[in-house]
């Protein structure tokens, strides 16, 4: 009965600890190239809703100055939040226009999207993009 309990080394189910070693380095290899993409998407998609709450606020201050007659000076005055999980955003009127900038929240899950730190619609320039050094960017869409 002795004997059928000793299996030969060469029968001997399982891993050695070199092969769990080399499969733990693949997967972490596997997982530093996915992470920047991950986060890369994140980033993307923050901007692009942010993008189209640029453009709801821009519809909603053009519909109360068709209703008052004059342009809202906050955001808060159109009813709308001033903020969300990932953006602060403000309002800026001026004579004939209006000016809706996105400002990223600090700390927040845009605070690593350093080449689109604000995204900026101008009622009638059209939209665009500045990094925290201030240059123009036009790929934050």
């Amino acid at each position: 009965m002795g004997s059928l309990l000793k299996i030969p080394h060469k029968l001997a189910i399982g891993f050695s600890l070199l092969e769990l070693l080399l499969v733990l380095a693949i997967m972490s290899l596997l997982v530093s190239l996915a992470v920047p993409q991950w986060q890369f998407q994140q980033h993307r998609v923050h901007r692009q809703l942010a993008w189209l709450q640029l453009q709801h606020i821009a519809l909603v201050q053009a519909t109360y100055h068709q209703q008052q007659g004059t342009y809202a000076q906050t955001i808060t005055d159109l009813g709308l939040p001033a903020a969300d999980h990932a953006y602060s955003y403000s309002l800026t009127n001026f004579t004939d226009d209006f000016q809706i900038m996105a400002q990223v929240l600090v700390p927040g899950p845009q605070q690593g999207d350093s080449q689109c730190w604000q995204l900026v619609f101008h009622s009638s320039a059209g939209v665009y993009a500045v990094s925290q050094s201030g240059h123009q960017h036009n790929k934050c869409h």
